[in-house]
């Protein structure tokens, strides 16, 4: 989800490495939803960081997908999705 640069961005020109990146993003959403955060004397309790990563990261290979199946995109910079403005102005040949 950090991918900033063409090689690394999601993108339809080379499927294997696109549905591994999506294959890989749903299995660690998997994970992190039964990961148990807790103090030893807690009970087991969904955080808030666990949903928040399971939003944004449900929310970056839906856009993806809408992006590249649907308007046809050449590619997806996860990356543009997840930073604020000011991080990413830092990282654009426009600065």
């Amino acid at each position: 989800m950090t991918s900033r640069y063409i090689g690394t961005a999601m993108s339809m020109f080379k499927p294997d490495p696109h549905d591994e990146a999506v294959a890989f993003l749903k299995e660690f959403m998997e994970i992190f939803a039964h990961v148990s955060i807790k103090k030893s004397n807690q009970r087991d309790q969904f955080k808030p960081i666990q949903a928040g990563v399971l939003i944004s990261t449900t929310s970056s290979l839906q856009i993806q997908d809408q992006l590249l199946s649907v308007h046809k995109f050449k590619f997806v910079l996860l990356c543009r999705l997840t930073q604020d403005a000011l991080e990413n102005r830092g990282h654009s040949s426009l600065s």
